[in-house]
């Protein structure tokens, strides 16, 4: 073989400019996990009940309000009201505006927890008022008003299924806009991209359904409603991300990754219960995609009977502000130099 059949193909070396770039951008990841990392372990590393609202049931109004002030209520951990009766507790129960309620009677007390709702909390709960009880010679027997079935005995399921919807809704719109540009290049091109996005909601949100409940069997009954819930957060996620880098172009997926992943799903009630997370968690979370969605989720599945009210209008404004940002705020953008777009395919991946 001749030195002339051999082919050396030589790599230029990178120049400053792009060694800077280089560093700004894995400067910019590292930031990132520190943001997460940070959120993460504030918000489980020592989770304490805080104003976990439990309902007091007495004979009377005068004695459910004596016992209210005299239950054991260390640094506020519980929100003690006094409840009418025990259909109004139950009710709120189911509601989702009391975790638990204790029923105080002649023979003895009762309390009614709502595993569905947080099992952490409800066995929290159960102890407490157990110990309680045994100290002051009184019987407690608890019951469990919603119950977790056997195939979701942690009550996992609707956090888990948010969020692959979460993270499905901004790769969605990531890959969209890695193949047609970040910013919404005119009306015409933003409403095609919104169709877009909502036809690959529809879809994701029913293929995602329809697994969860052919192999775990955990939705089947509850199957068209659950994959509508998970249509609307893809769309919703999807919709907020492509508005974002409409806006920001690059750095509008950087505040994604932190608003969704850093934040969004340590404080989604879906991990650990809200009232057992830290104050800008605990009254934050429920206001993002991902603690409005689990939120609606869980009540579809387990709560059939209570309102999607709530959390339905707050992933709607998502979707709405999401909208707006690409068709009306977003300015045209040129397409991104080769760098770029490897950078924004390297945070999608995160």
């Amino acid at each position: 073989m001749s030195q002339h059949d051999i082919n050396i193909t030589h790599t230029a070396a990178p120049s400053g400019r792009d060694i800077r770039r280089m560093a700004a951008a894995l400067g910019a990841v590292v930031v990132f996990q520190i943001v997460m990392v940070g959120s993460y372990v504030a918000a489980f590393h020592n989770p304490q009940p805080k104003d976990v609202p439990v309902g007091v049931v007495a004979p009377t109004p005068a004695i459910a309000e004596q016992a209210r002030g005299a239950i054991p209520n260390r640094s506020g951990a519980l929100g003690l009201r006094v409840v009418s009766d025990e259909q109004h507790a139950r009710r709120q129960i189911i509601d989702g505006r009391l975790y638990a309620a204790l029923l105080l009677e002649p023979s003895g007390d009762r309390l009614l927890v709502a595993s569905a709702s947080s099992r952490s909390i409800a066995e929290t709960l159960a102890k407490s008022f157990s110990e309680a009880d045994a100290a002051a010679g009184r019987p407690l027997r608890v019951e469990d008003v919603a119950p977790l079935p056997e195939e979701d005995s942690r009550g996992v399921t609707p956090f888990y299924l948010v969020l692959a919807w979460v993270v499905g809704g901004y790769l969605g719109a990531t890959v969209i806009g890695l193949l047609r540009g970040m910013g919404s290049i005119g009306r015409t091109a933003a409403w095609q991209r919104v169709g877009a996005l909502a036809i690959y909601a529809l879809v994701s949100g029913f293929a995602i359904t329809l697994l969860t409940a052919a192999v775990f069997g955990i939705v089947s009954t509850h199957m068209v409603a659950v994959a509508l819930l998970g249509a609307l957060v893809v769309f919703a996620a999807g919709v907020t991300t492509a508005g974002l880098q409409a806006i920001f172009g690059i750095a509008g997926t950087a505040i994604v990754l932190i608003v969704f992943v850093a934040f969004g799903n340590p404080a989604s009630g879906g991990p650990a219960a809200r009232p057992l997370l830290p104050g800008l968690w605990r009254r934050l979370g429920g206001w993002f995609v991902n603690g409005a969605g689990t939120d609606a989720v869980r009540a579809a599945i387990y709560f059939p009977a209570r309102s999607l009210r709530s959390p339905l209008l707050i992933l709607a404004a998502w979707s709405v502000a999401g909208i707006a940002a690409m068709v009306v705020i977003g300015r045209a953008r040129t397409p991104g130099t080769l760098a770029e777009l490897e950078f924004e395919a390297g945070l999608a991946a995160i």
